[in-house]
């Protein structure tokens, strides 16, 4: 089975996509299966994703020292990308859409990998959201050669498939648009964070751990 798994806006959409492409897998209904690190007896080509947020690692070591067929595609993506994302769509609403709120759910995500990938590396296939992107072509062989089943084109036209209904509406196809977005912050999303900059700069430099260990210069 495989988890995608990952912060919330690091991609895990467009990879569970991706991987839903190739008929191998079956995926759940909905995308997204909140409590699937508790419980069991699941298929060897159930295919679903989990934002790190509704897990911890006692749960998630717990899970793969029991279930041995598990396999975890885990997402990552710019962190001040990712950071810009969460306040913008959640904004007025959601816990990961203030200062605080997103650095934590960010900080959170980084130390839970760190753990994961130590123990269970592996068993962790990391790609970054920019890459598939750009080269979903390579990525997408890529992951299945790691797992070892063979590649379907489907798996290319992700953006052709979204079940969640915002992402359908918004991406008809593989946005580049998506990449580098604090690059240019004060005209991204309708000069929402414009006469944020205080905010802005707080976050970019809080995220600089994250920044350099994820290879984003």
């Amino acid at each position: 089975m495989v988890i995608v798994f990952g912060c919330g806006r690091s991609g895990t959409n467009l990879v569970l996509e991706m991987l839903r492409g190739n008929p191998y897998f079956v995926a759940s209904e909905p995308p997204e299966d909140k409590l699937v690190f508790y419980r069991k007896g699941y298929p060897e080509n159930y295919l679903t994703k989990c934002d790190t947020i509704y897990c911890n690692w006692s749960l998630f070591s717990q899970y793969m020292n029991t279930i041995s067929h598990c396999r975890i595609v885990w997402t990552v993506r710019d962190p001040r990308d990712m950071a810009l994302s969460k306040i913008y769509r959640g904004y007025g609403r959601a816990d990961d859409a203030t200062l605080n709120g997103c650095l934590g759910d960010l900080f959170y995500m980084y130390g839970f990998y760190r753990m994961a990938n130590d123990r269970f590396g592996d068993r962790i296939y990391t790609v970054k959201m920019e890459n598939v992107i750009t080269d979903i072509e390579s990525i997408s062989k890529d992951v299945c050669g790691w797992y070892g089943i063979e590649h379907h084109p489907d798996m290319l036209t992700p953006h052709l498939r979204m079940r969640h209904k915002g992402k359908r509406e918004r991406y008809k196809s593989l946005d580049r648009f998506q990449i580098g977005l604090w690059k240019r912050y004060d005209e991204i999303y309708d000069g929402f964070f414009r006469n944020k900059r205080e905010m802005v700069e707080t976050l970019f430099n809080s995220l600089k751990p994250l920044v350099e260990y994820f290879g984003y210069g």
